[in-house]
């Protein structure tokens, strides 16, 4: 259980770095990321479990199980 938990840990810890990446990089291209347009979808190994919500320009980018 508690390796489950780190897992999770680190694969957030690891989505929050790539969007930052992606955030900085854009930023410098002077283009907006618009985090009420935008979402997360988990696939893989993980695909059912809860993560939390990452933040973009202090905005919450919500986890969806589908796309449209």
């Amino acid at each position: 259980m508690q390796m489950m938990c780190y897992y999770y840990l680190v694969r957030y810890v690891y989505y929050k770095k790539m969007l930052n990446i992606c955030f900085n990089y854009v930023d410098e291209l002077d283009i907006c990321f618009n985090a009420k347009e935008s979402c997360l979808l988990n696939i893989g190994n993980t695909f059912n479990k809860k993560l939390k919500n990452l933040q973009l320009n202090r905005l919450d980018i919500c986890w969806f199980d589908n796309i449209k």
